[in-house]
């Protein structure tokens, strides 16, 4: 993730969140469910976007 002014570590995710973000639940960094484990930063209404590899099954 590369949100400006964010440090590393600053920002807390659960793991239902991260579970609803894999599962496109969650789509803007800015959602409640975010802004609420976080309310010291001000999340910008951006799309998380993300990139899933696949190993090779051979």
């Amino acid at each position: 993730m590369n949100i400006l002014n964010l440090k590393s570590g600053e920002l807390h995710l659960t793991e239902e969140i991260l579970a609803n973000i894999f599962l496109g639940q969650v789509t803007y960094w800015d959602d409640p469910t975010i802004q609420n484990i976080n309310p010291h930063l001000k999340m910008p209404h951006l799309e998380i976007v993300g990139h899933i590899s696949l190993w090779p099954l051979s």
